[in-house]
């Protein structure tokens, strides 16, 4: 079954770039952007993380592939999936899951990270992330809690 992503896109696209990876944990927590150096800092290593306005939090994971052969500009496509607290948006409407391709390389690292940039995402709850390949093989798993500062 070919399943409609991403603005159309379908999986079919990206079949024939599909490069077999590995994942290895390189970090995880919490990060802040720094803009001087244009790119994300880790701050933290935790699994739970403080419900505020902008908060930034989730892993960079080191790929690798797993066929000889393949350079450092490869790249492969993988499905990134946060199961989120029950929540509504200001209209109602309710969110469960947040799903996204990603065009990592196929080799280092890669962030992926999660946002508290709306004021409906910020409940108390367990976040759980997954990245998958295509194929549906789980490369990475990681669950988050968020909690209220004072607790």
């Amino acid at each position: 079954m070919d399943v409609k992503l991403l603005y159309g896109i379908s999986n079919k696209l990206f079949k024939s770039k599909q490069i077999p990876v590995s994942t290895k944990l390189y970090s995880k927590g919490l990060y802040e952007y720094v803009e001087r150096y244009n790119e994300n800092e880790h701050i933290k290593t935790t699994n739970i993380v403080p419900v505020k306005k902008d908060q930034k939090f989730g892993v960079v994971l080191n790929f690798s592939s797993k066929i000889s052969g393949v350079s450092k500009d490869d790249y492969t496509v993988v499905k990134v999936r946060w199961k989120i607290p029950d929540i509504k948006d200001k209209s109602g409407v309710r969110y469960q899951d947040v799903i996204y391709l990603r065009l990592p390389y196929a080799y280092g690292k890669h962030n992926i990270f999660y946002t508290l940039d709306q004021d409906y995402e910020l409940v108390e709850g367990k976040w759980q992330l997954e990245v998958r390949t295509l194929e549906d093989q789980l490369l990475h798993t990681e669950t988050f809690v968020t909690q209220k500062e004072n607790k």
